[in-house]
Order: structure tokens, then sequence, then C-alpha cells
């Protein structure tokens, strides 16, 4: 039965086996070394200048790079010997990769490839009669998990895709240098031959010079489609164009994706108002500095380097050590805390949530009080929460609305104010514009969530702190503390706890 079926199913162009006949290290340095190879030629070659121009308008594909290499060999004889070292890189460039009216949201997310021979282990080990199996079987091969594809050749499209982006680069850095010197017109904006359009942020002398390829000294991928690059010995971002063809193994990929334009407009709008200080909180966005539009769609912006940012997942341990190590600044509100939490060591919230604390029925002064390293751990998870807030409060206030849950990193910044929080918005990618009347319906909103969710617990209903320490009894009576200075304690659950 089981090699009847085998006949209708497909046998995978890699899998963990075969895969190793072409190395992922090996072939993403062979690409590297031809694709600089090209990058030089261009520079000193107007044949390989001229044919590589010719791709700028090609469609993105799995087959470009091989179209590409083929198409230079055979004009120049150079390139053809050079190319002639790399036979396991062509050989890797003429697999089958998977089409793509088989990805619906993006590479990463198709349903993997599981062979048969496992789903009929299974089946024949189920003890169910021959004709249930024959169904199974037979339902298995038309299911996601039957016409999926192995891992292996997930990267390995995904592979080709981004190497067929790195010719539309190469292809420009060529087409610019046909074109020197270039023309901006009124608009900022330079149109090339091709169709391909560049747009410079007005108030950024070097912005032309950052579009240029030829400039670059540097390129590596940070995740799926941010790169970063470097010019004049100083790091930028570039951020392609999000498409289904980019391998994003973000859980909710969406299928809605605006342009880079869009994604340059809503960071250029955004920035200009950057930075805002909000009290203990400094609010910024990263500054886009220009744009190419290819006219097969590809496109790219190019922003400023924000430096040494602290990501989400290191921030609160970060603030709590900071907050440690800067008492003297946290010391009033702390006193305040303090105070203010005894009230709250009998609410509701608190005593559903105690899991690891004698239950006390009353606050007695011989509980041990409210420490500040104690308080650190609250201000520090409080401070960072409050920082989403003001980050998603600012885009609302300027007529934008981030539709994706992320997008920002952290700054600690020590100035003549003190230590105090900064925020960074970047990923523009899900900004959407809206109108003045959206906005206020968007901030109410956001506001009555934010208190139904402090009102019933949520976002203290966790047991242990970031260093796996238990939360206290204490320290979620100070959050509630906090949180109801903030006017984001519900006035009627709080008298009903207390």
């Amino acid at each position: 039965m089981l090699s009847y079926f085998h006949d209708f199913q497909r046998e995978p162009v890699l899998d963990e086996s075969s895969s190793i006949e072409y190395p992922v290290k090996q072939m993403e340095r062979d690409w590297l070394i031809i694709s600089e190879y090209v990058r030089r030629q261009i520079q000193e070659n107007e044949i390989v200048r001229d044919i590589s121009i010719a791709f700028i308008g090609r469609p993105v594909t799995a087959d470009l790079p091989l179209e590409f290499i083929n198409a230079l060999a055979e004009k120049d004889e150079e390139i053809k010997k050079y190319i002639n070292k790399l036979q396991l890189l062509i050989e890797f460039l003429n697999l089958p990769t998977i089409p793509e009216e088989s990805v619906k949201t993006d590479i990463a997310h198709i349903a993997t490839f599981q062979p048969i021979d496992k789903f009929a282990d299974i089946v024949m080990r189920s003890g169910a009669p021959e004709d249930i199996r024959l169904k199974l079987m037979e339902k298995f091969l038309t299911s996601s998990r039957g016409k999926g594809f192995t891992s292996q050749e997930k990267l390995m499209t995904a592979s080709r895709y981004q190497w067929a982006r790195d010719i539309k680069i190469l292809a420009l850095s060529a087409e610019i240098l046909q074109n020197k010197p270039l023309r901006i017109n009124e608009d900022g904006e330079i149109s090339l031959g091709s169709g391909a359009n560049i747009v410079l942020d007005a108030e950024t002398d070097e912005a032309l010079n950052l579009l240029d390829p030829t400039n670059w000294q540097r390129k590596r991928m940070l995740k799926s489609r941010v790169h970063e690059i470097e010019v004049g010995g100083s790091p930028y971002i570039l951020k392609e164009k999000r498409t289904k063809m980019h391998y994003d193994e973000k859980r909710n990929p969406t299928e809605r994706r605006y342009s880079s334009r869009d994604e340059f407009n809503a960071a250029r709008a955004l920035s200009q108002h950057s930075p805002q200080e909000r009290g203990e909180f400094v609010i910024s966005w990263e500054k886009p500095l220009g744009l190419v539009e290819f006219p097969d769609g590809y496109e790219f912006c190019v922003f400023q380097h924000e430096g040494s940012l602290i990501n989400e997942e290191d921030f609160v341990e970060r603030l709590t050590h900071e907050i440690q190590a800067h008492a003297h600044q946290f010391e009033a509100d702390f006193n305040r805390i303090a105070v203010k939490g005894k009230q709250y060591f009998d609410h509701k919230i608190v005593m559903g949530m105690i899991k690891n604390e004698a239950m006390t029925p009353v606050y007695s002064d011989d509980h041990p009080m409210l420490t500040f390293e104690d308080y650190a751990y609250v201000k520090a998870w409080r401070t960072y929460l409050k920082s989403i807030d003001l980050l998603r409060q600012t885009a609302y206030e300027n007529n934008y609305n981030n539709s994706d849950a992320d997008g920002y990193a952290f700054k600690i910044i020590e100035d003549e104010q003190g230590m105090r929080v900064g925020i960074v918005g970047f990923d523009f990618e899900e900004y959407e514009k809206i109108d003045s009347q959206q906005s206020s319906e968007f901030m109410q909103i956001d506001f009555e969530t934010k208190r139904f969710m402090e009102s019933t617990g949520g976002n203290i209903a966790f047991g242990r702190w970031f260093d796996d320490t238990l939360i206290t009894r204490k320290q979620r009576a100070a959050y509630l503390a906090m949180i109801d200075e903030e006017g984001l304690l519900d006035h009627e659950i709080s008298r009903a706890g207390v």
C-alpha cells in the first residue's frame, strides 16, 4: 500500500540529507564572491555595466541570479572563467524552488512537508480497518502537510530571492554610474531612464550618496528585509519593501503590505516631531533619508542608524538595575508608593493572585515593608509598559495607527535631568494614515482597553520576574498604587477590593 501512495507524493528537491551537498554557508560565500566581483567590474567595465542595467526592470524571481550570471558569462570571458570556478553554486541556482503561487503570506509560513512514510506508520499502528486507512492516506496526500515544502526548500527559495534583490541593487549602481551627474527635480526626486525613481530627504545633504550602492563599503542582512550598510565608515539601515517571498518568522504575518513610499512618508511625518520629551520619557522615531523605487515594484528605504539600542527582551532587566543604581533619583517616588501601597495590600486583584506568600487578612506593620529593591522591579515593569503606551499615543496624535504589535526598541538616557528612558519607533511598514476623528477614537479605545486591563490585573498576572524571582504581594500592591496615580485603576473595582 505504501509504495502505491509514494507515487503520488512529490520528492523534495532538498531535504535534510540532500541539502548536505549544498552547504548553506558555502553557497552564501560563493554568491558574495561573485556579486562583489561584479560590483567592482561595474565600475571598470562598460560591458558589465550595460548588462547590469538591463536587469534593473526585471522582476525579482528565483531564476534571476542564474539568468544574470549567464548573461555576464556570455559577454565577458573573464567573468565566465571566474564563474566556472563556482560550479556548485551554479548547480544550486539550477535547482527548482517553491513556486510563488504556492506562497500566501510568506515563505516561512508555508506548510512544512511531511513524508508519507511517517504518516503511514501512524496509520498502520492505529489498528483502523483497511478502508479507513486508505481514506486517511488519500486525505493526507491532499493536505497541506502532504503537499508542503521542506525547511531546506524554504531557505533555498528565500536565498535565491534575496540574491535576485542583490542583482537589482547592482543594476541600480550601474545605471547611476552611467548617468552621472544626476539631476534632482524640484520635488527632490531623480528619475532614471529605466523608470527607477530616487526620492531624497530634503533635509539631508548626504542622501544621494547613501542611495548610490557604489558607495556602500559593506552590506549585511540583519533580518528578512532589513540590512545594515556602511557608507563613509558610518552604518545605516536599509529596509526593503516586504513581499511574500521574504522569509518572515513573525508569528502572524500580514497579507497587507504598504509601499516603501508609504513607509518613508510615515517615518518622515513622525520623525519631524522627534524627539519629544515627556517627563521621564523621550519619544523618538527612526529618521528616513531616502528611498528607491524600481520599475518592477522592488523598493527600499534607507534610514539613519539609531546606534546601540536595547531590545524588548532585555529592557526590563536592564532598567531594574539602572533604577537601583540611581536610587537617589527615585527616592521620593519610592517613599510615596511604599506608603500608598499599604491600602492595596488586601485588594482583590492582589489577593486573587497570591501564590507565594502567606495570606494575611489585613496589612500589619509587622509585615515586611516594601524595599527599594522590590520597588525597582515594579517601577521598571511599569515604565516599560508606559513607554510603549506613549509611543502609540504619539503616533495617534500625529494621525498614524500602527496595526503591528511591535516595532520599537529602548535607550537608557543620562543627562542633566538624570536617568530617563528613551523609546525609538521603527518598522513603519504597518503604519496607516488616519484622520483626526479616527485618531481621537483610537485614543479613547486605547485608554479604555488599558484601564480594563489594569483594573482586572491583566498586566501583573504573572508569577515571576525576569530573573525567576517570585512576585510578592507587596509588589503587586505597589503596582496598583502606581496605576491608580495614573488614573488607570477603576475606582469601583478599587473600592470593592479594599
